[in-house]
């Protein structure tokens, strides 16, 4: 199976002062979030695309992107949901991985998992942290790993789960509204629409560090103190 993972780097970087997230360094070899997600996805993605607006896209060749395998692609959109169905359109292939490049995956990691699945939407998914709640898409699944109920940044929610990197069937682009804020609004259509949406939970946690609170909860964790953090 034919499979593109894309690294939506598109945002304006608003949240820290118009530096762009995916560029912090996560451990102490300095090497960026987006920089690991991109090694780590090259062992199961046909290629990487990485969509991101034209003043990133020198700091990205800085660290010696593109490649033959590593596509960098200047564009610009008003949500990472136009984001993804720009590549997607870009670029045919059978299954699209997508994962957001200011992550930290901390333990188990999901790009083997979500580029060789079969399921036509596939969730990586974590056990959500207190401080989480209210604040990531969370999922509830039922005992085989289905997707039964979906609720983003949802104050009050009890779902225990969190997703944080997806996977789907070329066939699933066509859900992606470009005016919703992220691809996570594919999933209530999903469901909607009697599709099976699995989510495998991984060992470890999941980190957004699209806030500097969060981003000091990573480097701080078991996961990047004191080791080399891959």
């Amino acid at each position: 199976m034919r499979n593109l993972t894309i690294l939506p780097a598109a945002g304006q970087a608003s949240r820290m002062r118009g530096m762009p997230k995916f560029l912090l360094p996560y451990d102490s070899s300095y090497e960026t979030l987006i920089e690991r997600h991109i090694r780590l996805s090259l062992d199961w993605a046909e290629i990487v695309v990485v969509p991101t607006r034209a003043e990133f896209a020198p700091m990205l060749v800085a660290l010696g992107m593109p490649n033959d395998r590593v596509v960098i692609s200047v564009i610009e959109s008003e949500t990472m949901s136009e984001t993804v169905k720009s590549v997607a359109s870009w670029f045919s292939f059978d299954r699209y991985v997508v994962v957001m490049p200011d992550t930290f995956f901390g333990g188990e990691t999901p790009y083997q998992y979500l580029a060789n699945s079969s399921a036509p939407l596939d969730l990586a998914a974590w056990k959500i942290r207190k401080n989480q709640a209210g604040k990531l898409g969370q999922v509830e699944l039922d005992k085989d790993g289905n997707v039964i109920a979906h609720q983003d940044k949802t104050e009050g929610c009890l779902f225990r789960h969190s997703w944080g990197a997806m996977s789907f069937d070329r066939k699933l682009k066509d859900l992606i509204q470009v005016n919703q804020p992220h691809v996570g609004y594919i999933i209530d259509p999903a469901l909607d629409m009697g599709l099976t949406v699995r989510a495998r939970v991984f060992r470890g946690e999941y980190f957004d560090c699209g806030t500097p609170k969060e981003y000091f909860e990573m480097i701080g964790s078991k996961y990047v103190a004191g080791s080399a953090g891959r």
